[in-house]
C-alpha cells in the first residue's frame, strides 16, 4: 500500500493512527536554501526552511518530530537528514559567514528534549542513536572561496526505545557455501553516495538517491509487524563457538573482524576478547499471532517519493506527505505501483 498525502507536514501526520508507523525518514528543505513552492502559493507560508532564523526552523522541525513521535510504533526510528547554511546579516543568526549549525542543534535538541536556540520550547527526550554523515564526490559548485567546499550532510538516527528495530545483518549478508550469511563487515557511520546515483526524479530540485533511503529502509523498517501484539519479525542468527585463536586481522576496532587460519571461520573482537563465532543459519522471529502487515515508511517531505520507490522494492507499505501537488502526479509512474494520493 503506498499512500500520498498533498496537504502540509503537520495535517498531514496528524491524520495517521497512533503507532502505525516502524520508520520516519525524511530529508526535510534546508533552512534558507530554496524554495519548493512558487511565490503565489496559497500554502507558502506554512513551508518550512522559510522560516526567519535557526530558531524558528528547529521550532518547527522539533514539534514536527512530536508528531511524529506519537505515529511511530514503540520499536521505530526516526531519521531526518539535514544541511547547514551560511548566517544570514539578521537578527537572530550567528555572525555573517558563519555556519549556523542546524544539523547539530537538531541532534542536540533531540537528545536534551528542548530546543537548545529556545530552552522555552521542550520535548520528550529521543535516543540518539547515530549521526550518520552523508558525504558526496560530486557537490554543488563553491561560492565562497575562503572555506572547504560542502561536500555532507547529516542524517540524524533517534529513538525511544531501548530496543528498537535494527536489522544490522542484512548490510552484512554475503553467499557462504551457497547460503546468504551476516559475515561481512559492521555498517559504518559514514556513507559515500553521490548524488545523481538515481532513477528519474521528476521536476523535483534535491531528489535524495535511492540508495540514501535503502540504507535506512532495510536495516530500520521490519520486513512485518504484527497487528495483534505489535511486536516486529525479527532476524534470528544462530552462532555456535568455534575452537582455535591463531589468527590474521581483517580489521580492527571493538566490533572488528578477524579470521583464524585453522578453521576459516569469523571471529568477532570485542573489547580485546576473542570470541570465534561460526554462523549455521538465519530465520525470523514469529510471535505466534499470524496477524501480520507489512512494515511502514513514513516521509512527511516525500517530494518525488524516492522513499516510497524504494519502500515498494522492499515490499514495505509506505505514506508520503508533500505540500506541492505537482510531485504526486509522477509518482505512480515511478513506483509502478498504484499509490493512492489524498488531499487534505
Amino acid at each position: 500500500m503506498l499512500r500520498y498525502l498533498i496537504g502540509t507536514t503537520f495535517d498531514g501526520v496528524r491524520s495517521l493512527p497512533t503507532h502505525s508507523v516502524d520508520l520516519v525518514l525524511a530529508s526535510p528543505p534546508f533552512l534558507a536554501q530554496r524554495s519548493y513552492l512558487p511565490r503565489d502559493h496559497p500554502d507558502k507560508a506554512k513551508e518550512i526552511g522559510q522560516e526567519g532564523s535557526p530558531a524558528d526552523f528547529l521550532a518547527a522541525l522539533l514539534s514536527l518530530v512530536d508528531e511524529c513521535g506519537r505515529v511511530l510504533a514503540p520499536h521505530g526510528s526516526l531519521a531526518f537528514e539535514l544541511g547547514d547554511t551560511y548566517a544570514r546579516n539578521a537578527p537572530g543568526w550567528p555572525r555573517p559567514k558563519s555556519l549556523a549549525l542546524v544539523p547539530e542543534l537538531f541532534a542536540a535538541s533531540l537528545a536534551y528534549g528542548r530546543n537548545l536556540l529556545r530552552p522555552e520550547q521542550t520535548l520528550e527526550p529521543w535516543i540518539v542513536r547515530n549521526v550518520v554523515v552523508w558525504c558526496r564526490t560530486n557537490p554543488a559548485p563553491k561560492r565562497d572561496w575562503d572555506t572547504y567546499r560542502n561536500a555532507t550532510s547529516y542524517v540524524t538516527v533517534a529513538t525511544r526505545s531501548t530496543d528498537r528495530y535494527f536489522d544490522m545483518d542484512v548490510a552484512r549478508l554475503q553467499r557462504t557455501n551457497g547460503k546468504l550469511m551476516p559475515t561481512g563487515p559492521p555498517l559504518l557511520d559514514w556513507w559515500l553516495v553521490n548524488v545523481g546515483q538515481d532513477r528519474g526524479n521528476g521536476d523535483h530540485f534535491a531528489p535524495w538517491p535511492t540508495e540514501v533511503a535503502l540504507r535506512l529502509i532495510e536495516v530500520m523498517c521490519p520486513r512485518r509487524v504484527c497487528t495483534t501484539c505489535g511486536e516486529p519479525s525479527r532476524r534470528v542468527t544462530q552462532r555456535e563457538r568455534v575452537t582455535g585463536t591463531s589468527g590474521r586481522y581483517e580489521s580492527s576496532g571493538k566490533y572488528g573482524r578477524i579470521q583464524t587460519e585453522d578453521d576459516k571461520q569469523g571471529v568477532d573482537l570485542r573489547g580485546g576478547v576473542f570470541k570465534n563465532r561460526r554462523v549455521l543459519g538465519m530465520g525470523w522471529s514469529d510471535c505466534g499471532c499470524n496477524t501480520w502487515r507489512p512494515g511502514m515508511v513514513l516521509d512527511p517531505f516525500a517530494g518525488s517519493g524516492t522513499s516510497l520507490l524504494v519502500a515498494a522494492l522492499q515490499d514495505r507499505d509506505a505514506i508520503g506527505i508533500d505540500l506541492n501537488p505537482m510531485y504526486a502526479a509522477g509518482v505512480e509512474d515511478r513506483c509502478q505501483r498504484p499509490v493512492e494520493v489524498v488531499s487534505l
